[in-house]
């Protein structure tokens, strides 16, 4: 009889060691897919940054060759001004609302800066100017960082997603508050415009 009972006693003592392994490995993979996220994201958001920046160079280098051009800058300008003023929550990547309203955003800038660039190639004396060329090349660098980011981002959140998901991972996750991740989806016609050659 006793020896029943420690025969169970171990059973019980080795399962519950061998569900608190699993326990704690699953809490720090989804620990470190939740960061790669959150870097992830970090790295979107830069890309977005650098965008914002090169935009009153480009304004002001088209508007002194087409003045004439005064909605277009206007709407780039308010663009860029939302932008900035926009308040990323900090948990951006687990709201997807937030995150519909700042890509919604930067579809705007994405757009505007599309009628500004339409704008220079009406202007030949515009893209033979140095800072043009220079500044509408960094754009398209900046353009295809932000693609490359941002789909790296949704391959992480996918990941993460499907880790969180899977059982029996879910269980932990649950207990653990682990919280489903966003994707970042872009407008069919959004950012053309640098895609562009002069």
């Amino acid at each position: 009889m006793k020896r029943k009972a420690l025969i169970v006693l171990v059973v019980c003592v080795g399962l519950i060691g061998i569900g608190a392994i699993f326990g704690v490995r699953t809490y720090n993979q989804l620990v470190k897919a939740d960061e790669d996220v959150t870097s992830a994201w970090r790295k979107v958001e830069s890309a977005y940054q650098q965008r914002v920046n090169l935009v009153p160079d480009l304004v002001y280098v088209v508007k002194g060759y087409a003045a004439q051009e005064r909605l277009t800058y206007l709407r780039v300008t308010q663009a860029r001004t939302k932008l900035i003023q926009f308040k990323l929550p900090s948990d951006i990547v687990k709201n997807p609302e937030a995150l519909m309203q700042y890509q919604q955003a930067q579809d705007k800038l994405s757009a505007a800066l599309d009628q500004l660039l339409k704008v220079a190639r009406r202007y030949p004396e515009i893209k033979t100017s140095h800072s043009y060329v220079m500044l509408w090349k960094r754009l398209k660098i900046t353009e295809n960082s932000i693609s490359v980011e941002r789909k790296r981002f949704n391959e992480l959140s996918k990941y993460f997603n499907t880790l969180k998901r899977i059982f029996p991972n879910v269980l932990v996750a649950k207990v653990m508050g682990f919280q489903e991740k966003a994707y970042f989806q872009s407008a069919p016609a959004a950012g053309e415009g640098s895609k562009a050659d002069l």
